[in-house]
C-alpha cells in the first residue's frame, strides 16, 4: 500500500511538471495501460505502475475540469452585473478590500462568468471593517480578466495558486452607485459560516489587542490569517527559523487535540460523574479517539484548511480509525495515508513548499524517534533529550530541502526553536485559543498575556537574526548534489 500511494503521489507530481495538459488520447492510452499492468503484473512492480499511471491521469482530470471554467475572452474588459456570495475572509489593505465571490447569477447578457473569481473593492468605503463579512449576498457591477501573475523563474505561481483555489477570473468592483448593494445579511452554507466565525474571533482579537504589535500573530495563531503580520517580523522569524510556529501547524493541532482526546478520556472512564456506567458502552480509548479527531478537525477548518493542518487531521482521523477498529497502525502507513489524501483531495498541494517540508519533518521525526532500540529513562532529562533529539533530526534531514526551496539556511534554528516552541506551543497557543472567546474582561487578560509573552519571546529572536552569520545563504543545488545530501542525511 505505501508504494502504491507514494507511486500515485510522484505519478500526480510529474503532471505538474508538464507544460501543457495530456489531451484525451493519451489519457486513455494510460488508463488502458493501467489495466493491462493490473492483470499481468504482480507484486511492487504492479503497484508502482499501476500507482503512477492513475497519479498521472487523476491529476490531469482534475486539471481538465478546473480549466474548463475559464472567462471567455469577449468578457475580459467589460462590466458585467453579477450576484452572489462573499466567499472567504476579506483581507482589508490601504484604500480597499479584496475577497473571494462565489458567483450564483449572472445578470448581464450574453455573459459567461466562472462560479468563483477574486475581486477587489477600492475607496474608504470598502476598507471599513464593518462594510462586508463572509456569506453575505451582494449584487456587483464587475470588471474581470483571465488570471495573470508574473513569469519570474522559481518564483511564487500566482495563477496555479488560484487554479488550486478554483478560481478563473479577478478583477474589481466598478463604482456603480445603487446597482452594488448587499441583498441579504446571510447566505446559508456550512462554508460561509466557518469564514463567518473566523471574521468574528479576528475582528474580536483586533479590538482586544488594539495597536498592540504583535496583534498579527495572535490572530494567526487562532485562525491562521498571516496577513497582518508585518514584514518586519516576519525577516526575524524566517532567518530564526520559526515561521512554522507563527500559524496554526502541525504541533498545535495535534496538541488541542490531545487535551481534547485526555478530557474526554478523564471524564468518560468517571461516566461524568454519573451512574450511566459509560466504559461498558464505549470503552474510553474510542471516546478519547473520537473527540480528539472531531475537536482537530474544527480547528482544522478554523485555520483555512491549510497543507500541514490538513495532513495533521488526517493522520490524526487514520490514528482514531485504527483505535475504533482494532488495528495498530504504523506510522509509515500513517504518513502515507494522509500524503495519499492530500494528493488525492488536492493535486496541486505539491507545487508548494509547505507541502514538502511538512511531510518531510514529520517523517524525519518519525524515523529518528520511532521504534528505537534503547534504554528507557524517564524525567525531565529524558524529555529533554527527546527533544533536542527530534530538533536535531528536523534541522538536519530538511536541510537540503530547505536549501532547494529558498536558498538558505537559518544557522540558529536549533536555539531559537528551542525557546520559541515551549513558549508558542505550549503557553501563547493555549492562552490565544482560550481568550478568543472567553467573555470580557477574562478574554482580555488572557490575550494580553499571551500577546506580552511574545514581546517577550521576540526580543532573543530578534538579537538571534540579527548577525550575518545567522543565516547561511547558498545557491540551489544541482540534481546530483541534491540527491547526494538526502542520501547523506
Amino acid at each position: 500500500m505505501r508504494s502504491a500511494i507514494l507511486a500515485f503521489a510522484t505519478g500526480a507530481a510529474c503532471l505538474q511538471l508538464q507544460s501543457t495538459l495530456p489531451p484525451a488520447s493519451l489519457m486513455l492510452g494510460c488508463a488502458a495501460t493501467t489495466i493491462v499492468a493490473c492483470l499481468l503484473l504482480r507484486g511492487l512492480p504492479r503497484m508502482i505502475t499501476t500507482g503512477l499511471l492513475l497519479g498521472f491521469c487523476w491529476a490531469a482530470f482534475i486539471a481538465h475540469l478546473a480549466l474548463s471554467k475559464a472567462l471567455p475572452h469577449g468578457d475580459e474588459g467589460r462590466d458585467i452585473i453579477v450576484t452572489g456570495a462573499i466567499a472567504s475572509l476579506p483581507h482589508r489593505f490601504d484604500g480597499g478590500v479584496r475577497f473571494h465571490f462565489d458567483v450564483a447569477h449572472t445578470e448581464t447578457r450574453n455573459a459567461t462568468v466562472p462560479p468563483r473569481i477574486v475581486l477587489s473593492w477600492y475607496g474608504a468605503t470598502a476598507a471599513d471593517p464593518d462594510f462586508i463579512h463572509p456569506g453575505e449576498h451582494w449584487r456587483l457591477v464587475v470588471r474581470l480578466q483571465r488570471p495573470h501573475g508574473n513569469a519570474n523563474p522559481h518564483g511564487f505561481d500566482y495563477e496555479a495558486w488560484l487554479l488550486e483555489q478554483g478560481v478563473r477570473a479577478t478583477g474589481y468592483v466598478r463604482p456603480a452607485g445603487s446597482r452594488n448593494e448587499r441583498l441579504d445579511d446571510w447566505t446559508p452554507d456550512a462554508g460561509y459560516a466557518i469564514e463567518r466565525a473566523r471574521g468574528y474571533l479576528r475582528t474580536r482579537i483586533l479590538a482586544i489587542l488594539d495597536g498592540e504589535p504583535y496583534a498579527g500573530v495572535i490572530v494567526a495563531l487562532v485562525i491562521g490569517d498571516q496577513r497582518g503580520i508585518d514584514q518586519d517580523d516576519w525577516d526575524v522569524f524566517n532567518r530564526t527559523g520559526i515561521s512554522h510556529l507563527v500559524s496554526i501547524s502541525g504541533l498545535h493541532i495535534t496538541m488541542v487535540a490531545g487535551l481534547a482526546a485526555w478530557i474526554v478520556a478523564s471524564l468518560w472512564r468517571r461516566s461524568f460523574s454519573t451512574d450511566a456506567q459509560l466504559p461498558l458502552r464505549l470503552p474510553a480509548q474510542k471516546a478519547a479517539a473520537l473527540a480528539g479527531a472531531t475537536v482537530a478537525l474544527m480547528y482544522v477548518l478554523l485555520a483555512g484548511f491549510g497543507v500541514p493542518a490538513q495532513r495533521t487531521f488526517y493522520m490524526l482521523a487514520v490514528v482514531a480509525a485504527a483505535v475504533w477498529c482494532g488495528r495498530i497502525a504504523s506510522s509509515s502507513h500513517v504518513l502515507c495515508l494522509a500524503l495519499g489524501i492530500v494528493v488525492l483531495l488536492d493535486p496541486w498541494a505539491m507545487l508548494w513548499p509547505g507541502f514538502w517540508l511538512s511531510f518531510g519533518a514529520v517523517a524525519a521525526i518519525l524515523y529518528a524517534c520511532s521504534g528505537r532500540l534503547g534504554e528507557r529513562t524517564r524525567g525531565w532529562r529524558a524529555g529533554l533529550l527527546v527533544a533536542a533529539r527530534t530538533q536535531w533530526a528536523v534541522t538536519i534531514g530538511l536541510a537540503p530541502l530547505t536549501l532547494l526551496l529558498f536558498g538558505q539556511i537559518s544557522l540558529v534554528s536549533p536555539l531559537a526553536n528551542a525557546v520559541a516552541i515551549p513558549v508558542i506551543s505550549l503557553f501563547v497557543t493555549p492562552l490565544a485559543l482560550v481568550g478568543s472567546i472567553l467573555p470580557s474582561p477574562l478574554a482580555g487578560l488572557a490575550l494580553g498575556v499571551a500577546h506580552l509573552a511574545i514581546e517577550w519571546l521576540a526580543w532573543p529572536l530578534q538579537r538571534l537574526a540579527a548577525p550575518a552569520m545567522a543565516v547561511w545563504t547558498a545557491p540551489a543545488p544541482s540534481p546530483w548534489i541534491l540527491a547526494l545530501a538526502l542520501f547523506g542525511t
